[in-house]
């Protein structure tokens, strides 16, 4: 966890106007999914053209999160661009599936 909680404070640090937007809440059985709409900027928040569609899906156990997954779709120019100099390194061997 620690590694967690590392990233999302220096993520807080550099994007204190990040907005996560939960839009839907779905539940099967051990697994949780969020539906949502997040933007880096305060003038984004709102804006469906603007920031990044994300499906955040846990499986938990025993009220722990044992896995995580998401998927992101950028829906703006810079968000495309942020995502390709931000992203796209799976840092476990878990594998995508």
């Amino acid at each position: 966890m620690t590694g967690l909680v590392g990233f999302l404070q220096e993520f807080v640090e550099d994007y204190p106007e990040y907005s996560y937007d939960v839009k839907r809440i779905l539940v099967d059985g051990d697994f949780v999914i969020f539906h949502s709409h997040a933007t880096l900027f305060k003038d984004d928040r709102g804006n469906g053209q603007k920031g990044m569609n994300i499906i955040d899906t846990w499986k938990v156990e025993n009220g722990h999160i044992v896995e995580h997954w998401d998927s992101i779709q950028a829906l703006d120019g810079f968000m495309r661009f942020y995502s390709q100099v931000s992203g796209g390194t799976i840092r476990n061997d878990n594998g995508v599936f």
